[in-house]
């Protein structure tokens, strides 16, 4: 889902100049360690899509957006959670940056189990 990744990164650009001026987490959000896991999970299905491992040509792009249903159900979240939380991180840049770089340890944990 390109589309998904190019609003992430349009939402970091529109929110990253706005201040957190609530520090308390609205319910609904998701937290930081709950999106990082998301996110690295749509990696992974960005990657095998641009590997080809998953086909995205008109016939299968159904299926292509059901590994991102699977991700959401897997963690019990919804696209609007995800889209909400990253909107409202994206109002303290340095704690969406957090979030992100979590997202990429959770990844390269990942990759030294499969080599172990």
């Amino acid at each position: 889902m390109k589309k998904h990744l190019f609003l992430v990164a349009l939402s970091i650009v529109i929110y990253s100049c706005e201040k957190n001026k609530n520090k308390n987490t609205p319910q609904g959000i998701l937290s930081p360690d709950s999106l990082a896991s998301i996110q690295a999970d749509f990696y992974v299905i960005e990657a095998a899509n641009s590997l080809t491992l998953i086909k995205s040509d008109t016939l299968l792009n159904a299926k292509y957006e059901d590994y991102y249903v699977q991700v959401l159900n897997k963690h019990n979240s919804t696209k609007s959670q995800v889209d909400s939380s990253i909107k409202f991180y994206g109002k303290n840049p340095e704690e969406l940056n957090q979030i992100f770089k979590h997202s990429l340890e959770l990844l390269e944990l990942r990759k030294l189990k499969l080599k172990n």
